[in-house]
């Protein structure tokens, strides 16, 4: 890396920095809109927890919309595992909340540069990505909203990176680790909902690719993640049924084209109780065509530069996940089919950020083989240059008419804290130890796993620098 590459990303993850401490008016308090009130409870229990040293089994009254007061059984709670919890021990509560998402934003940023370094991508489509990853209407409009699990969104680079070397073929099985790793770190942030439309998508790329080798790796990413989430994923099936009613998904190609191209304000009520940051997915104009072009067109396209990179393993989970985020198919689903899981996501537009993730990272990959020849023309660098620019200007606009505190409350908004106590519980009590050992002995495995590869590629090294000794 030269140094002026360098400052280019230092800059751009600073102005990152930057965004998200304006997003959130550090300083200022956000508690009173959206749905933060209701967060505030979650992260007062997490914090009494780590000052008092007691394990937060049972809180003094029912949070959440389980109605429950089995605390570590709320799936979209920040998990007491989740290491930087230990920074509740000296910041206030919004201050936490600050910080934990500047943290998941750097490991973002880590994962875009691991895309980057891979792939080779040139500071222009580097910046597309960094841009529209990290600041379209989808992530804000949720943090806006009060959706604070939303920040396991900054883990799905990691899960784009590593599928995608199961599927090149390139240290798969080692790949296919790092893929449930990056499942456990969704999950312990509370982003329940992205956990199972990421099983979803890898399920369906199982079905979908032809590759034997790459289908056995697939399936145990999926099965090793679960064994990871276990102490979140066998707890919460206490909480019973949790059907609340499915919504309908983007009802129009109008209604998917306003939320990708048009800055809403936040109160636009698309159905009774439904507002906008539901459906909000703002890339501008410059990012749709980007997508649709690279991410899409150039799927098609015949270029032998492309040959490697059409990924035909992606298409069937791309197609069904932007399906069922459309219309009243996901809904038709959730209410005739009897599984658990359909019932937990009550609003299908959501499923919309995985396919845009691979579309975003595909459409980055291509454009780098396919446009890297004519940058050096003056003219063809101006056009680029003036096509950053309004994307940075837009995705700005809209992440300034998306403030955190410029969504009104609609819950309740006093910041009343539950207590944590103590309620004679065994069933669930012992199903949650359970789950933990699961978790535990499952993460030992793969860490012993890891480092006998470890210890078995540096004995090889040694091997291969002796005999090259010898003969020299």
């Amino acid at each position: 890396m030269t140094r002026s590459q360098g400052v280019f990303l230092g800059v751009l993850f600073l102005a990152g920095i930057v965004h998200w401490c304006l997003f959130l008016q550090a300083g200022e308090s956000f508690f009173n809109s959206g749905d933060w009130a209701k967060e505030y409870k979650y992260f007062a229990v997490l914090q009494e927890s780590i000052q008092t040293g007691r394990i937060p089994y049972h809180v003094s009254y029912p949070l959440s919309l389980m109605d429950t007061q089995r605390f570590m059984a709320i799936p979209e709670t920040l998990s007491l595992f989740w290491p930087p919890t230990l920074l509740l021990t000296f910041l206030d509560i919004q201050a936490f909340i600050l910080a934990n998402i500047l943290i998941l934003y750097s490991a973002g940023f880590a994962g875009c540069l691991l895309i980057r370094n891979r792939y080779r991508l040139s500071p222009f489509v580097f910046f597309l990505l960094f841009t529209l990853f990290n600041f379209n209407g989808y992530l804000t409009a949720h943090l806006a909203a009060g959706h604070s699990m939303w920040v396991g969104y900054f883990f799905l680079p990691f899960i784009a990176y590593f599928l995608l070397k199961i599927l090149e073929e390139q240290d798969g099985w080692a790949a296919a680790g790092w893929l449930a790793i990056s499942l456990l770190g969704i999950v312990l942030q509370g982003a329940f909902h992205m956990f199972i439309w990421c099983l979803l998508f890898l399920a369906l790329v199982l079905i979908g690719t032809r590759k034997f080798r790459s289908r056995t790796q697939i399936l145990a990413a999926i099965l090793l993640g679960i064994l990871l989430a276990s102490l979140r994923l066998w707890p919460a099936l206490l909480l019973g049924d949790v059907l609340r009613g499915v919504e309908s998904g983007y009802s129009s190609w109008g209604l998917l084209l306003n939320a990708l191209i048009r800055i809403q304000p936040w109160s636009l009520e698309i159905t009774p109780g439904i507002f906008f940051w539901e459906y909000d997915f703002y890339i501008s104009a410059v990012g749709l065509i980007f997508i649709l072009v690279f991410g899409i067109v150039f799927r098609f396209y015949r270029d032998k530069r492309l040959a490697e990179v059409r990924y035909p393993g992606l298409d069937l989970a791309l197609l069904v996940m932007l399906v069922l985020s459309a219309g009243n198919t996901y809904q038709w689903l959730a209410n005739h089919i009897p599984v658990t899981l359909l019932a937990v996501e009550r609003v299908p537009t959501r499923f919309l950020a995985i396919p845009f993730l691979f579309l975003l990272v595909v459409a980055c990959i291509r454009a780098q083989r396919t446009i890297q020849p004519i940058c050096r023309k003056p003219v063809v660098a101006f056009v680029f240059l003036a096509a950053a620019v309004a994307l940075l200007i837009l995705l700005a606009s809209h992440s300034y008419a998306w403030r955190a505190a410029i969504v009104k409350p609609f819950h309740d908004n006093r910041l009343t804290a539950p207590l944590i106590v103590r309620l004679p519980d065994a069933p669930y009590i012992h199903r949650l130890h359970i789950a933990m050992l699961v978790s535990l002995v499952t993460g030992m495995g793969l860490a012993g796993i890891w480092l006998v590869r470890r210890i078995q590629c540096s004995a090889v090294r040694n091997r291969y620098k002796k005999q090259e000794s010898y003969h020299g």
